[in-house]
């Protein structure tokens, strides 16, 4: 198909100071493209570790607090109610009745 592909590794030491770059010389290309490698400090993925850590916590409450919610709305009752009633044997027709008699 015409294309054509390169693929170059090395190995350094991420302590070293050394300074790497790629350069892309190709006819298609108005001029040059170089591209220096910038290796991510820890201070850079400290703060990636740190957010990641506080978006997984957050979750976790916000996943909680939807769970109590629901529970507490699923088990009041909705809808009719009956009155409670009394255990003591008088209601309200007899114990009028046997007042005035």
């Amino acid at each position: 198909d015409g294309t054509f592909q390169m693929e170059k590794h090395t190995d350094y030491n991420p302590k070293d100071q050394a300074k790497f770059s790629c350069v892309v010389d190709h006819e298609g290309l108005k001029q040059k493209i170089i591209v220096l490698y910038e290796p991510k400090t820890s201070a850079s993925m400290l703060l990636v570790i740190v957010v990641v850590v506080i978006a997984v916590l957050l979750a976790v409450v916000l996943a909680t607090v939807g769970i109590v919610i629901y529970r507490k709305k699923a088990g009041k009752k909705t809808g009719y109610n009956p009155a409670t009633t009394s255990d003591k044997g008088d209601s309200s027709s007899n114990s009028s009745t046997n007042a005035t008699a």
